[in-house]
């Protein structure tokens, strides 16, 4: 599901990800998920967790742009069970 487009899209807009946020983009066959990582959200300040709730809202809604549905999560990551699309 993860197409050229949303790479594209992801592309354009990652200058705007705020320092210190990590998040891993899952191809589920039939949605996306964009698994943050806990651990980088409890260690930021205040703004810029507002920062990095913005960036997601925008990846998110660049996503469905581009006909997915989107899952937003917050689990640690397990690099062993997702496939990750760079």
């Amino acid at each position: 599901m993860y197409s050229l487009e949303m790479k594209r899209a992801h592309n354009a807009i990652r200058h705007h990800k705020p320092r210190g946020l990590n998040y891993n983009i899952i191809d589920a066959d039939n949605f996306i998920q964009i698994s943050i990582d806990p651990e980088g959200l409890y260690k930021m300040s205040l703004e810029d967790k507002h920062a990095s709730m913005a960036y997601l809202n925008l990846l998110k809604d660049a996503f469905e742009q581009n006909g997915a549905i989107v899952m937003v999560t917050r689990v640690p990551f397990d690099p062993d069970k997702i496939k990750i699309q760079r």
